[in-house]
């Protein structure tokens, strides 16, 4: 009941963050930092084997994942397409064929490292890095 007034209200004032990765060169054009991150939604384990292998993240969890970027004051202004558990982070950016503005920096954690898309500079960041590290 909520979720389409959300939806309606988010689009109206221009927060309704992109689903389609085509838009996102358009969306970033005149930002110079964005950060990339994955996102875990826990759901109920399928009942299924195949299945529930297929959406455990490894996290002693079943999940849903989904891919953002986000800008510095938080904004989230792209969500990827709603991918199983088992996918890694980078997989995801893989399949979505991000396109980015020349020259953009793109702040990312260790789910991400190997994935560099064209005209970017990417930053690493260490402190998420270690903490990802101690958590897992």
């Amino acid at each position: 009941m909520f979720i389409p007034l959300l939806r309606k209200t988010l689009k109206r004032l221009g927060e309704l963050p992109a689903r389609k990765e085509s838009e996102v060169e358009e969306l970033l054009k005149n930002y110079d930092d964005v950060l990339l991150d994955g996102t875990e939604r826990p759901i109920q384990k399928p009942s299924d084997n195949e299945t529930a292998d297929e959406y455990y993240s490894g996290k002693k969890t079943h999940s849903l994942k989904n891919n953002v970027l986000t800008l510095s004051d938080l904004r989230i202004v792209w969500i990827s397409q709603t991918y199983e558990g088992k996918i890694h982070d980078k997989n995801i950016c893989d399949k979505e064929n991000l396109r980015f503005p020349k020259g953009i920096c793109l702040w990312q954690d260790g789910g991400f490292l190997g994935y560099k898309p064209k005209n970017v500079i990417i930053k690493l960041l260490v402190d998420c890095i270690i903490l990802d590290y101690l958590l897992a």
